[in-house]
């Protein structure tokens, strides 16, 4: 269900380069575009590229900011998708633009170590978040810390939406047990944790299971290490997951997998969900509130024993999988159509 024209015609969209969709906040203005805006007026913050091209990015939307908030009346709303840190601080030069052109402001926060980034900072982040009419949040335990440390802005959540599901049939033979990892390739995702788990009981594993890893980021780092602790007969780097590969892969992996040391709530896990995966992941930002025991398991961050102990029960079916159909259920309301109508009741209370 698309917003109404009037609606999209009163919001100007501020965020990351969003075509190709490459991570979790491009992804969630990738589907805003195709799924929930008939018409997405959006300003690009910054672009893929060296440090030099995203400044002139950056300076041309804010350039185009102005000029378009002083000849334009129909727009009513600036909607900026920030994160953490450098994000953050491009955001609020944007923020301070839109109040200064009267304008009501919605700050659409997703980065997951927003809190040791507020910590670094608190006054003068709260002075941005202050400005603002609202505050997006996306999960009940964002709101909880957001409306902690702000005064004057509403705080309401709106979980990430996901794209529909598209369901294949992909047959495999080789009677393994098939798990995916999806997202940035960094120690703070705690994809590391998991290959020194593998490589601490490869020969449990080994014949029984295939890990398959998506996504970009240390890349070189990551192949090393799995050429270092030979677990070529157990991890399979995919690359960078095009929109046909990813379909592939989401149907054919049973399991998805994400140790991350901090998360907002992660796009990854509702999409895992949306294909019927069982959920194996780390108990922090807004995952407990989405991974429940019918769905998933969920161990503390860099517990490699913990973590290992999950892995065993399922290999030994000590831990059945739920039917994968019953897992789908549970993110149906996120759904392009369900966070359209949420956000279209929130445009109409500021417009």
């Amino acid at each position: 269900m698309f917003l109404d024209s009037n609606i999209c015609n009163s919001i100007l969209t501020i965020g990351c380069q969003h075509l190709p969709p490459r991570g979790g906040v491009a992804q969630v203005l990738y589907i805003y575009d195709k799924y929930i805006f008939a018409s997405f007026n959006k300003l690009t913050d910054t672009c893929y590229g060296n440090k030099v091209r995203k400044l002139w990015q950056f300076v041309i939307s804010f350039l185009s900011l102005w000029t378009k908030l002083l000849f334009n009346d129909r727009i009513k709303i600036v909607h900026i998708h920030t994160s953490s840190y450098n994000s953050f601080v491009r955001s609020s030069f944007f923020v301070r633009l839109a109040k200064m052109m009267k304008r009501r402001i919605i700050l659409h926060v997703h980065g997951g170590d927003f809190k040791n980034f507020y910590n670094s900072s608190p006054d003068k982040i709260s002075a941005i978040l202050n400005k603002c009419d609202c505050i997006i949040a996306l999960s009940e335990s964002w709101k909880d810390f957001f409306c902690s440390i702000v005064s004057g802005p509403d705080v309401i959540v709106i979980p990430n939406p996901i794209e529909p599901p598209r369901y294949e049939v992909f047959s495999s033979s080789d009677h393994k047990l098939h798990i995916l990892y999806l997202g940035l390739i960094t120690r703070a995702k705690g994809i590391y944790d998991l290959l020194e788990v593998l490589r601490r009981n490869k020969e449990t594993f080994d014949e029984k299971l295939v890990l398959h890893i998506g996504g970009n980021g240390e890349i070189d780092y990551l192949n090393a290490l799995i050429e270092q602790y030979d677990l070529g007969n157990i991890v399979k780097y995919e690359g960078w997951l095009d929109s046909e590969k990813k379909t592939e892969i989401m149907n054919k992996c049973s399991v998805f997998i994400l140790p991350s040391y901090a998360e907002g709530m992660p796009l990854s896990i509702l999409e895992a969900l949306s294909y019927g995966q069982y959920i194996i992941a780390t108990n922090v930002g807004g995952i407990p509130e989405i991974v429940d025991d019918k769905v998933g398991a969920l161990f503390t961050p860099g517990d490699l024993k913990g973590h290992t102990s999950l892995w065993v029960c399922i290999i030994n079916a000590s831990l059945p999988l739920p039917d994968r159909s019953d897992i789908c259920t549970h993110a149906d309301r996120y759904l392009p159509e369900k966070i359209s109508s949420v956000l279209e009741t929130v445009y109409l209370n500021y417009i």
